[in-house]
This record gives C-alpha cells, sequence and structure tokens, in this order.
C-alpha cells in the first residue's frame, strides 16, 4: 500500500488535513473496492479505539471536560466533508455490499492456482524504459520478443534486432540451444545452458516455471493490491523486503479474477549487471498448445545449418 495513503487516512481521522491531501484521499479511495474497504476498515477502528477510551474514562469516573478532551476529534458529521459523498459511498459498499474483503495473500494463492491451469503460454515481452536498451550482437534484444514456455523447463525466446534479423534460444526440456542470426547452431546437454538470454533468469522471475518462481517472489516480496488494469484486472504489487534479493525493485501482476490466470506482469527495476532494459512489460498472448517439437531446434532452422553440440560430464 502507498504509505502516503495511509498517512492521509490517519491525518483525516485527526482532522489536520488540507484540500490537496482529501483530494488525493478521495482519488486512492475511487480506484478500487479494496481501496475503500482498507479506509472503511481505519475509520471502524478508529471508533472501536475512541469507544474504549471513553468507557475506561468512564469506569474511572474521569470528569466529563476530561473525557470530551481524550475522545478521538473524529465524528461522523466530518465524513460529508470534501471528500464526504466518495467516503459515504464506499461505507455503504463496506455494509450493504456483501463483497468479501479481499486479502492480498489470499488473492496471490490464485496466481499460484492459475499457474497450472496452461502448460503452454505465449508472452510478448516489452521494454517500458523511455530509451529502450541498445542490444549488440552477442545479447538477444528483448523488446517486443516472444517467449513460448512449457510448464517446468521447456522455452522458446525469439528476439528480433533493428535489421531484421532473429536470435533465438530454447530448450526442450533435456538440451538447451541458441540459433544466432548466422553461423553455427549450438545446442547442450545442459538444459539451463542458454536460459540467462531471459529477462531476469536468476532472479526468479516467472517465466517457465511459473508456480515455482511465484512462490520464490512471495517469500522475498511484499503483497499488496495494485489499481485495476484498463482492462478490467485486479492487480497485485510486490516490493522486495531487501536488496540480498537480487529480483525487480517492484513488481506488478494483473490477472483474470476468475481463473487467476496472470495476464500481464510489468518489472521495474531490473539487475542490470550484463544490460538490458531497468523496466519491461510481459503480456500474455494466448495459450494456445504447442507440439513437443516446437521445443526443439530443428523447429527453428534450416536443415543446412551446422550443429556444434556441447556436451558436458
Amino acid at each position: 500500500m502507498n504509505p502516503n495513503m495511509r498517512t492521509h487516512i490517519h491525518h483525516y481521522l485527526d482532522g489536520i488535513t488540507d484540500e490537496k491531501q482529501q483530494r488525493e484521499l478521495g482519488d486512492w479511495i475511487k480506484q478500487c473496492p479494496e481501496n475503500a474497504f482498507f479506509f472503511a476498515e481505519e475509520v471502524a477502528l478508529h471508533n472501536h479505539l475512541a469507544d474504549i477510551i471513553q468507557a475506561h474514562n468512564e469506569v474511572a469516573c474521569i470528569a466529563p471536560a476530561e473525557t470530551v478532551a481524550m475522545k478521538s476529534p473524529f465524528t461522523w458529521s466530518r465524513v460529508w466533508g470534501p471528500v464526504g459523498l466518495v467516503l459515504a459511498a464506499c461505507l455503504m459498499l463496506l455494509l450493504y455490499s456483501g463483497i468479501p474483503r479481499l486479502n492480498a495473500a489470499q488473492e496471490f494463492q490464485k496466481l499460484l492456482d492459475g499457474s497450472e491451469k496452461f502448460p503452454d503460454r505465449t508472452y510478448r515481452i516489452q521494454s517500458l524504459d523511455s530509451h529502450p536498451d541498445t542490444p549488440d550482437e552477442h545479447r538477444l534484444p528483448l523488446d517486443n520478443a516472444i517467449l513460448h514456455v512449457r510448464n517446468p523447463d521447456k522455452f522458446v525466446l525469439i528476439g528480433t534486432f533493428p535489421n531484421g534479423d532473429k536470435f533465438q534460444n530454447g530448450s526442450d526440456g533435456e538440451r538447451g540451444w541458441s540459433i544466432p542470426p548466422r553461423g553455427r547452431v549450438q545446442t547442450s546437454n545442459d538444459p539451463m545452458r542458454f536460459r540467462g538470454a531471459l529477462p531476469g533468469h536468476h532472479h526468479g522471475i516467472p517465466f517457465v516455471n511459473l508456480k515455482m518462481d511465484l512462490i520464490q517472489l512471495r517469500e522475498a516480496y511484499s503483497i499488496g493490491f495494485a489499481g485495476n488494469h484498463p482492462n478490467g484486472w485486479p492487480g497485485i504489487t510486490l516490493s522486495k523486503k531487501s536488496n540480498e534479493y537480487r529480483g525487480p525493485r517492484n513488481i506488478s501482476i494483473w490477472y483474470d479474477r476468475d481463473s487467476g490466470v496472470i495476464q500481464q506482469m510489468d518489472f521495474h527495476g531490473m539487475p542490470k549487471a550484463r544490460g538490458g532494459p531497468d523496466s519491461l512489460s510481459v503480456s500474455l498472448i494466448n495459450t494456445n498448445p504447442l507440439g513437443d517439437s516446437f521445443f526443439q531446434h530443428q523447429s527453428h532452422h534450416g536443415a543446412d545449418r551446422i550443429i556444434q553440440q556441447e556436451e558436458f560430464p
């Protein structure tokens, strides 16, 4: 959650917000039902604590004037202030809509469940940097690359250089392979050999083994709610707990509310030891089944290409 909003809520309940803070608070509440529920819970907690203080004072026979002084300055009449209509609507939503209070951890479990529904997935990767990274001839370009994956260990990553040349890396689960625009096709009995081209491969970004990568993210990141995507998908935000974890600084995930299938992932603050974009977006294109041969290198180059095989003990 945005810490500024928590501060705005506390200031509002204490009666010390200015017009700008009230406007920001109202806009934040309108973003999604989760924000409205959070605000309403804070109001309820605030009033409950005030009632406890008042009850304690009455038992201790404190004079009425002192009781009033200790009671919180919040009153329900203040709800009808500058953001009153929005707040009242949100409180009515909480009381009468019957929509359960969403829990970020419970919603994240939907992503874990949805990760197993489609074994084959195709994504489009796009750089979000204002100045996209300029790839060199030895590094596969990621902007507008296409990534095909099959749980748990098969993938095909297809990138295109500015001149139109394609560079492909992949694995069929038993052998890794790399197909440059020209020259020899490299294969290896290490299926992980060419997975380093995947963005954030060493940092737990959820691509190939989606469920396992999500489990790692759950341990290393704080989970919160994001506003809804323009397409209507609900969202979850992940903020890295410690710099000891080398993953992206922040991650936003939008998913189908019913199935839990992830539709889009945005990564910000990517590790850049070997270059590459600082921020990128990965969008699900389709979940069409891909044949077993699709993940073998022979399906992606001509029969005349020379094959260079690496064999590790």
